[in-house]
C-alpha cells in the first residue's frame, strides 16, 4: 500500500509538472503593449523608426501597430556606407539614434525591446570585406548593454536584399490600406520604391511566376509575390549612369559636356569615381535626346530570354490591374515637378511625363525657386521614372488610376521600415510558438521517461 501511495504521489508531481512548464510558457505580463526599433540604414542617411504594438495580438490593423515620434534625433547622415575609411566613427551617429529609442521605450521594457538595424542598396555596392568591417563596430555597439539598453542578437544589423527591400515596402502599403485585416477581402496593391541606389516593384500578379517569386505568409494568408530589386537604378545612381555614358562618349574627357537631361544653368564638375571627373551643362532638352539615352540605359533592347521582361532583360509577370504606390523618389521628383500635389494623389505616366517636361523648360534657378534644393535633379529623374514605368515596368501610360503617388497613408509613412517590423513580429511569434512547443515536448518527455522508470521499478 505505501509502494502504491509512493507512485501516485510520484505520478501526480511529475503530471503536475507538466502541466507548470505548459501553462508557464504561456503566461502574459501586465503590459498591454510592446515596442520595436528599426534603424532603416539608406544610402543617404540612417533613420529611427521606434513601434508600438499590441502584445496579445498579431498586428492585422493600423490601431494594432503604431509608430512612435521622436522628440530627438531621428535620422542622422551620412549613411554608413560612408564610413568605409574609418567604421569606428559609425558608433557615433548610432548612439544618437539609440539615446532617442530609449527616451521613448519605457524603461522597464527596454531590455525585451528587440532592436534591429537593416541596411539597403549603399551597402549592396561595397567589397563585402568592408561591409563586414562596417558591421563588426555595429555589432560591437549594440552588444554592449551599458550604451544600448535593448534587445539585439547578432545577425539582427545586416544588409537586406533588394528583394526583402522590396516586399517590407509592399507590407507596408497593403498593412496601411487594411489589406490584412480579417473582416475584409480586398484587392492588394503593388509598390514602387525608388531610392538612392537600388529601385524595387513588388505586386501579387494574376497568373504563375517563372523568377523573382517570393511566397509570404502574413495574417493568416500566403501571398505569392513577384519581387525584383535593380540595384544601380535608384535616382542618385541613374543619375551617375547618365553622366559616366556622357563622359564615356566624350572624346575630350576635360570638356564641358552637354547634358540634356540637366537644367539650363547647371555646370558643375561631377565625380564618377575612378579618379574621373565629367564637366557636365545642363542643356535642358528632354523631349528627344534625353528620353532617347534614358531608353538606352535602361537596357530595354536587351535580350528577354523568360518573357515578358522589364529592363536589362529581368522577367517581369504582366502588371494587370494593379493598383501601384510610389513611394520615396517617386513622390519628391513627382510632387517636385508638379505631377501630383505635396499630400499624394493619383497620376498617369503621361501627366508624369507633361508636367516633367514643363519643368525641363526651367532654368535652374527657376526650378530651385519653384521646388527647392534637389530641383536640378528633377529634370533628369522625372524622365528616367516616366519611362521605367510605361516602357519598363508595362504600365498603361493614359491610365489615370494605376499610380498613387504619396509619402504617407492617413499620415503614416509608407517606408519598408514599417513592414519589416510587421515582418519581425510574425517571425518572432513563430519562434516562440516553435520554441514553447518543442520546450514543452521534450521537458514532458523526459518526465513521462522518468514515470516508467520509477513504475518499472515498482
Amino acid at each position: 500500500m505505501a509502494a502504491e501511495l509512493r507512485l501516485c504521489f510520484v505520478l501526480s508531481a511529475i503530471l503536475g509538472g507538466i502541466v507548470v512548464v505548459s501553462s508557464a510558457r504561456v503566461v502574459r505580463d501586465t503590459h498591454a503593449y510592446r515596442y520595436g526599433a528599426i534603424f532603416d540604414a539608406g544610402s543617404s542617411g540612417t533613420r529611427l523608426h521606434v513601434y508600438r504594438y499590441d502584445q496579445n495580438r498579431l498586428p492585422t490593423k493600423t490601431e494594432d501597430l503604431t509608430e512612435l515620434r521622436i522628440s530627438g534625433t531621428s535620422r542622422v547622415r551620412p549613411g554608413i556606407s560612408s564610413y568605409i575609411s574609418n567604421p569606428v566613427l559609425v558608433k557615433r551617429d548610432l548612439t544618437l539614434l539609440l539615446q532617442s529609442a530609449a527616451a521613448v521605450v519605457p524603461e522597464e521594457l527596454q531590455s525585451s525591446t528587440p532592436v534591429y538595424l537593416k541596411a539597403t542598396a549603399g551597402m549592396r555596392l561595397l567589397r563585402p570585406a568592408d561591409v563586414d568591417a562596417i558591421f563588426d563596430q555595429i555589432d560591437d555597439l549594440f552588444l554592449d548593454s551599458t550604451v544600448n539598453p535593448f534587445k539585439f542578437q547578432r545577425g539582427w544589423a545586416k544588409v537586406i536584399s533588394g528583394e526583402e527591400e522590396g516586399v517590407f515596402g509592399w507590407i507596408s502599403v497593403n498593412f496601411l490600406m487594411g489589406v490584412f485585416d480579417s473582416n475584409r477581402d480586398t484587392e492588394t496593391y503593388g509598390a514602387l520604391d525608388m531610392g538612392g541606389a537600388s529601385t524595387q516593384i513588388t505586386f501579387l500578379p494574376e497568373g504563375q511566376i517563372f523568377a523573382n517569386l517570393f511566397p509570404l505568409y502574413i495574417a493568416g494568408r500566403r501571398y505569392d509575390l513577384y519581387t525584383n530589386s535593380f540595384l544601380k537604378f535608384g535616382q542618385d545612381q541613374f543619375r551617375l549612369q547618365v553622366h559616366r555614358h556622357l563622359y564615356n562618349q566624350a572624346s575630350d574627357k576635360n570638356a564641358v559636356m552637354d547634358s540634356p537631361c540637366d537644367l539650363q544653368g547647371y555646370l558643375e564638375p561631377v565625380d564618377l569615381g575612378d579618379n574621373k571627373v565629367a564637366n557636365i551643362k545642363g542643356t535642358g532638352n528632354p523631349n528627344q535626346q534625353c528620353r532617347a539615352l534614358v531608353r538606352q540605359l535602361l537596357g530595354l533592347n536587351q535580350t528577354c530570354y523568360t518573357e515578358p521582361c522589364s529592363i536589362v532583360g529581368v522577367y517581369q509577370p504582366p502588371v494587370g490591374d494593379t493598383i501601384f504606390y510610389g513611394t520615396a523618389g517617386y513622390y519628391y521628383t513627382g510632387s517636385g515637378v508638379g505631377a501630383a500635389p505635396e499630400d499624394g494623389g493619383f497620376t498617369s505616366v503621361n501627366n508624369f511625363q507633361t508636367k516633367t517636361d514643363d519643368f525641363c523648360s526651367l532654368s535652374l534657378a527657376q526650378a530651385t525657386n519653384q521646388s527647392g534644393e534637389f530641383a536640378y535633379n528633377y529634370c533628369m529623374s522625372g524622365n528616367y521614372m516616366a519611362a521605367l514605368l510605361s516602357d519598363g515596368y508595362n504600365i498603361d501610360a493614359s491610365a489615370v488610376d494605376k499610380i498613387f503617388v504619396a509619402e504617407e497613408i492617413n499620415g503614416v509613412d509608407i517606408g519598408w521600415a514599417l513592414g519589416s517590423m510587421m515582418y519581425e513580429l510574425y517571425l518572432l511569434d513563430i519562434e516562440f510558438t516553435v520554441g514553447a512547443a518543442s520546450h514543452v515536448t521534450s521537458t514532458s518527455l523526459a518526465l513521462i521517461l522518468a514515470a516508467m522508470s520509477l513504475i518499472l521499478q515498482f
